[in-house]
């Protein structure tokens, strides 16, 4: 019965060192797409269950730890350009406010 309770322990961590193998290589390609920082990336891999692209989309659109943001914006717009034009989508509102001063250069 001991013995029982004892493996109940390795249950939070299935596969052990594989397993640790796996999310150190989905952090290196998280780093890669978003320039975060490794430690950012574990962060947002345990959040999401090691779900890379869900890791990356959630850090990208909460606008994350973002550490390099002209990087991170970037990648946004060749992981997922749909994503990008969704988050940016409320700029143009305040642009026309911008726009509205040309009638001066008219009269």
């Amino acid at each position: 019965e001991y013995m029982g309770g004892g493996r109940g322990g390795k249950m939070a961590a299935p596969g052990g060192s594989a397993a640790a193998s796996v999310l150190k290589g989905l952090i290196q390609q998280f780093t890669a797409i978003t320039g975060a920082s490794e430690s950012a990336g574990k962060h947002m891999l345990e959040a999401c269950n090691n779900n890379l692209e869900m890791a990356v989309t959630m850090f990208l659109d909460g606008g994350g730890i973002a550490e390099e943001p002209s990087t991170s914006s970037a990648s946004v717009s060749n992981l997922r350009p749909h994503t990008e034009d969704e988050v940016r989508a409320p700029i143009p509102q305040k642009q026309e406010i911008l726009v509205e001063p040309e009638p001066l250069f008219g009269d």
